[in-house]
């Protein structure tokens, strides 16, 4: 058996008896708390007294609100009347039509007395009395509010409900419910997407202090505070036990938080969403901040075992989002320490995050920050999506192993930006959909790797590498393709120096089949790169070739040649005409190049062709997938037929197969800019190979062609 106790509802009065003097009137200033013992915000209401005598006759009087808590009246010798004792109500009516009266009958009484000496300059007494409780016996298994004999629906035990629900043997509701999980809305969270400043419910910043003493202005959002509030209360309740292992569990329910400040958190508090939550951001700033202190433990070691730090339970979300769009130096989660003597944020783990709208969606920094794991987050909308932040110079133990697995990084200018040195970052499954550049590095000493990743609509490159000879200090960066695809129709330029990238297996997939001027190769000549590449496959109608330093075709260029060496002649030694008809001009021109300052330039009429081929055959071997293509510029006033063709030869040169000839029609104009071939000849070249060739007719056309960059690439 158990003794409850609880209060009804009274009035708080810092004097316990005021005497009234003949002739004049005393001012009272009073507070009101409910049964919990907390104060009744009376912001909005209004407020009147009722003096009521032994007969139940009464009057009213008015009322003033000091602040939003504080109520101020006048008794004067005009109120005592008759020999009998008078009793003081306070009927509150509130903001919302809900009316109080204070003090319940059964807990307080505020009582006016007479004196009847007639000599005496004293006519009455105000008195507030004790607060009564009330206590009954109850069997803990046995309390619920329908057999707890408490007339006000508001207490704390009419609020229990029946523990049993909890199971067969309930312990403490206060330990069920830490170990459930806390709700912000039980710290004073609105979460319905609207802004409520503090001033709204308090009119100082000391009163609302009381409650939320990490405030520092009215215009602070009642949720921030709420959130943050139950941060605060976790963080000291842990580091008060010592027990670092154990998080505190935060369960927001579905709805949208307004903030206006940084919630500034740590690795031990689990931020849960109990459906849709969304964290919106009304100002530039960071929304949610993680980061370790210098004076906790190492605890580092079993993060692994308390799950995500941030999460969803199954079908929900977890938003951080910021309402001004990308407003400067708006970050949307930051994780990480900023000095080196903070203990080491490491296994970490992230899941069901979506950030969207911030300068920077996530931002991970440099310091004693490694080993985090993020699955299935949704950045999008973003400036820069993911960025390293480079803290004080130099990566401080940092940076191993960052993972994101069945990810989304979309609609942003960057999709990893690395200030960073030696960072590791694995991208397994992710989808890179409508971005500028995918990855913009910075500095050197980091590897990153995409594995069975798929990029959509690239509009500038897939890697732009900014470092510097000094800035990498000695080693590039590694960037690693496995068993990629990507569909767009632009130019994918892999950019930059001190770059050593990669290929296993890289789906080219696209579908404009127009002419595309800036329709370039996927990689960028830079003599400061390295490439390794294998299993590349071109699917669709139009795509781009692989790397003019990759070229098989040490003459595409036609840098090597001299000016006016001519195919009609056979005066240019790296090609062999094959036939021609009526072609005026097929020689090594200066006037247009697309790469270098030469160019093959053909002058023909209507009706005219050239064909020709390389001088000297390519070894190959059976199998091997080949791919041709050139770049040309037009100044014709007809259209311009194409055609390319790969012709395999065994061991005595003897034509064993060649491939289909693509013949396209090219529109005529005279704006002479450069364009690739409208379809790659694509061929894989049969059993017994020993070596091919390349066949090309220009046909059809009145007036001059440019070609440049004729690339041979082996898949």
């Amino acid at each position: 058996m158990k003794i409850i106790c609880k209060n009804s509802n009274f009035v708080e009065s810092s004097l316990n008896r005021v005497a009234i003097n003949k002739g004049e009137a005393i001012t009272l200033q009073v507070k009101l708390r409910n049964g919990h013992g907390e104060l009744i915000n009376l912001l909005n209401s209004s407020v009147v007294i009722s003096i009521i005598n032994s007969i139940k006759n009464s009057f009213e009087k008015p009322t003033e609100l000091i602040d939003e808590y504080t109520i101020q009246f006048t008794i004067d010798f005009n109120d005592i009347t008759g020999e009998e004792d008078s009793h003081i109500r306070f009927n509150v009516t509130y903001s919302d039509g809900k009316k109080e009266r204070f003090p319940s009958e059964d807990a307080q009484n505020i009582i006016i007395s007479s004196v009847l000496e007639s000599n005496s300059d004293i006519v009455g007494y105000v008195t507030f009395e004790k607060v009564k409780k009330t206590c009954e016996k109850y069997s803990h298994m046995n309390l619920n509010a329908s057999n707890i004999p408490f007339n006000d629906s508001d207490e704390i035990l009419s609020k229990i409900g029946d523990l049993k629900k909890l199971g067969i043997t309930p312990r403490s509701l206060t330990d069920t419910i830490m170990e459930r999980g806390l709700n912000p809305k039980d710290f004073g969270a609105v979460g319905d997407g609207k802004s409520h400043p503090l001033s709204e419910i308090y009119l100082t910043l000391a009163s609302a202090q009381e409650k939320y003493p990490h405030a520092t202005d009215l215009s602070d959002e009642i949720d921030w505070c709420a959130i943050q509030g139950l941060v605060n209360f976790c963080v000291n309740t842990i580091k008060q036990s010592g027990e670092f292992q154990n998080p505190c569990v935060l369960e927001f329910p579905s709805g949208i938080y307004v903030t206006n400040k940084t919630i500034n958190s740590k690795p031990y508090i689990k931020f849960v969403a109990k459906g849709f939550v969304v964290i919106r951001l009304n100002n530039a700033g960071t929304a949610l901040k993680i980061s370790c202190d210098s004076n906790e433990p190492n605890f580092y070691k079993e993060m692994w075992s308390i799950g995500s730090l941030i999460t969803a339970a199954t079908g929900g979300a977890f938003i951080l989002q910021c309402s001004k769009n990308k407003v400067a130096n708006s970050v949307g989660l930051d994780i990480g320490n900023s000095a080196s003597n903070e203990k080491d944020f490491a296994r970490f783990n992230i899941s069901h995050l979506g950030i969207i709208g911030f300068d920077v969606g996530l931002q991970i920094r440099n310091i004693n920050t490694y080993l985090g794991v993020f699955n299935s987050l949704h950045l999008e909308g973003n400036r820069v999506n993911i960025k390293t932040l480079n803290v004080k110079g130099n990566a401080i133990n940092a940076g191993e192993n960052m993972r994101f697995n069945n990810s989304i990084i979309a609609g942003a200018v960057i999709g990893l930006k690395n200030e960073s040195d030696v960072f590791d970052f694995v991208f397994s499954n992710c989808s890179f959909d409508f971005l500028d550049n995918v990855l913009e590095l910075n500095k050197g000493y980091s590897t990153i790797r995409f594995n069975h990743c798929y990029f959509e609509e690239i509009s500038y490159s897939l890697i732009n590498s900014l470092a510097t000879p000094v800035s990498i200090q000695g080693r590039g960066n590694v960037v690693t393709f496995i068993n990629c695809e990507m569909y767009s129709p632009r130019r994918q330029y892999i950019k930059g120096k001190h770059l050593t990238v990669m290929v296993d297996g890289f789906v080219l997939r696209y579908t404009r089949t127009d002419i595309l001027p800036n329709a370039l190769c996927f990689f960028e000549k830079e003599d400061t790169n390295k490439y390794k590449t294998k299993h590349f496959l071109f699917t669709r109608d139009y795509a781009q070739c692989t790397a003019e330093n990759l070229n098989l075709n040490r003459y595409g260029d036609f840098e090597t040649a001299n000016l006016g060496e001519s195919l009609l002649n056979n005066t240019l030694n790296s090609y062999r005409k094959v036939s021609s008809f009526n072609v005026k001009v097929a020689e090594i021109s200066g006037e247009v190049s697309y790469s270098g300052g030469q160019s093959l330039k053909i002058v023909g009429t209507q009706g005219c062709y050239l064909a020709f081929e390389l001088a000297n055959k390519i070894k190959a071997m059976a199998f091997e997938e080949i791919v041709v293509g050139f770049r040309f510029a037009l100044n014709i006033t007809n259209a311009l037929n194409l055609a390319v063709r790969v012709d395999a030869y065994d061991n005595n040169e003897v034509l064993i197969k060649s491939s289909d000839s693509y013949v396209p029609s090219v529109s005529g104009t005279n704006i002479l800019e450069w364009s690739f071939t409208p379809y790659i000849k694509n061929f894989v070249l049969p059993a017994g190979t020993q070596s091919y060739n390349i066949n090309i007719i220009v046909s059809n056309f009145n007036g001059t062609v440019y070609l440049d960059d004729i690339i041979i690439n082996k898949i």
